[in-house]
């Protein structure tokens, strides 16, 4: 089951930030977590309600649909002039 939680946080310049996070758990572990930062509660709760209704509708979001496409480049061809 997905659930979020909403942590504030207070800059140098001392305005506020509210950091929403997004976790699963199965079987007492953290399967998935995400978070992101807002300028307002009410955007925190906002992301975070929808992200729980996503997650719980839709299942877990598979690493390697969510990842672009990676190339692998060696030191070698990084190395050998074109």
């Amino acid at each position: 089951m997905a659930f979020f939680t909403i942590e504030k946080r207070l800059r140098s310049d001392g305005t506020a930030r509210y950091r929403c996070t997004v976790a699963v758990k199965q079987n007492g572990k953290y399967v998935h977590r995400e978070n992101k930062t807002f300028s307002k509660n009410t955007l925190a709760k906002s992301w975070g309600a929808k992200r729980v209704a996503y997650i719980e509708e839709h299942g877990l979001p598979e690493p390697e649909k969510e990842m672009k496409e990676i190339s692998v480049i060696t030191v070698g061809d990084l190395l050998t002039p074109v």
